[in-house]
């Protein structure tokens, strides 16, 4: 199996940091993180390494900090690579408000750049604070099914925890509202509505929908029971255009265009919406992102490689590159294979880039070659909606439970070795994908996003 190098390029495709690593994350604040020798450390804008590899892990900078992975426990990191914050969290994400969310002792809870808890670790769940607040799980105060609520900065419920959780991805608050789901109980079931509060918990947008997204530039996503409506609403639960049938999955709104999907000759195919409704980019390409500084990663079957194309669909940087991510501070991190290099055609690739690595908080994610080996042997990829969906579910509900880690293990211990027997085989994908298809489909059905997501 041939190894992949990761790199930098502009938005000419002209590499300005030369692929030589193993991962490389996104730039934030000037600064990127990434993967040499087996260690994590991070890099400026000329490729020079700032920080040298040490880390076990790390996530890129935000707010001045980074969390990083020393030995088994989390800390975080300045600019310089001092230590500013030591590492005693089992997991740690970035600052968001001023704010960090910290795992200990099996809670979460938040601490201030000092390191000192501001909110102590009480929650089953948390998550970043947006807009002043955090959504958050208290199972064992309330008592039954867990519900979820919102905190302000100093850990008071501002909307007591009475609604159910609905999904991992439509929590936080987004403009200003929130989605949230009505029913009772815990897990989703067919008869849920989903509405959206405020951030005083006033229900403003009546639960009568059946799926819902958060709200992206003054846009969300909402579908009524029995095809009775699904397409874009505004903030009063209008809606502002109706969708076409062929469209199956359609994203959030991102610099003012929205990513569909549609089945053609049996295969899935995405493209581009206006806030119209109208489709202004074909749907042709096997893979694509949400635009991203006026540029989107995409993926042609006919190259099997990932380009850029701007807002008219045509192609600025051609599809040469093994992996490539969206722009992020005027660069994108891009793959070539590492023979690539050595051939007398490298400065030809030196014009282009790729894929899509994860688009998140930490670096191109390893866990490719680590974690839903029988999905990413079926869909081709770790990376695209189906397995989205999949890895979603793992970390938001099995992942949460003793038996469902216990699968997960069982799923671990066996699955690497029938994929390296069988997963290129026709009948191995076969016989997964139908099962697989009817499991995504249902677990879109509750909520479960097909839209870039990073492993927790």
């Amino acid at each position: 199996m041939m190894e992949i190098r990761y790199g930098y390029v502009n938005r000419t495709g002209q590499f300005v940091i030369k692929p030589i690593f193993e991962e490389a994350g996104p730039f934030s604040e000037g600064l990127a993180c990434v993967k040499k020798g087996g260690r994590y450390g991070s890099i400026d804008k000329n490729g020079m390494f700032v920080i040298k590899p040490q880390f076990e892990d790390s996530f890129f900078f935000k707010e001045g900090l980074a969390a990083v992975q020393i030995g088994r426990y989390m800390g975080f990191i300045d600019k310089a690579g001092h230590c500013v914050i030591e590492p005693r969290f089992e997991s740690a994400n970035s600052f968001h408000e001023g704010l960090a969310r910290v795992k200990m002792g099996g809670k979460y809870g938040f601490i201030d750049k000092m390191g000192r808890f501001v909110i102590v670790p009480q929650f089953d769940r948390a998550y970043d604070f947006s807009e002043g607040l955090s959504l958050v799980t208290y199972d064992n105060r309330y008592g039954g099914d867990p519900k979820c609520g919102y905190i302000d900065k100093w850990g008071k419920f501002v909307v007591e925890p009475k609604f159910k959780i609905i999904s991992p991805t439509a929590y936080s608050f987004s403009e200003g509202l929130a989605a949230i789901n009505s029913g009772l109980g815990y897990k989703p079931l067919p008869s849920d509505k989903y509405g959206y509060i405020d951030k005083n918990g006033k229900i403003v947008i009546e639960p009568k929908y059946k799926v819902v997204s958060d709200f992206h530039e003054g846009l969300a996503y909402a579908k009524l029971e029995n095809n009775a409506g699904r397409g874009f609403i505004d903030k009063t639960g209008k809606f502002v255009f109706l969708l076409n049938e062929q469209y199956g999955f359609v994203g959030d709104f991102r610099e003012n265009l929205a990513l569909i999907e549609t089945l053609i000759e049996r295969r899935a195919k995405w493209g581009y919406i206006d806030k119209n409704g109208q489709l202004v980019i074909e749907p042709v390409f096997e893979y694509a992102s949400n635009f991203a500084e006026g540029l989107s990663c995409v993926q042609k079957i006919e190259q099997g490689k990932y380009g850029y194309i701007d807002k008219t669909g045509q192609f600025v940087i051609e599809p040469i590159f093994k992996e490539a991510s969206d722009f992020s501070e005027g660069l994108a991190t891009v793959a070539i294979e590492k023979d690539i290099l050595h051939t007398p055609t490298a400065s030809n690739y030196q014009s282009n880039y790729e894929n899509k690595t994860q688009t998140s908080n930490k670096t191109s994610s390893s866990k490719s070659s680590s974690g839903c080996y029988i999905a990413t042997a079926v869909y081709g990829s770790y990376d695209c909606p189906e397995v989205w969906t999949l890895r979603r579910y793992r970390d938001s509900v099995l992942d949460n439970s003793w038996y469902g880690k216990l699968f997960i293990r069982c799923y671990y211990f066996v699955s690497p070795t029938l994929v390296k027997w069988f997963g290129k085989t026709r009948w191995f994908r076969n016989l997964f994908r139908k099962q697989l298809n009817k499991w995504v489909k249902k677990l879109n059905g509750q909520g479960f996003e097909r839209t870039p997501y990073r492993d927790k």
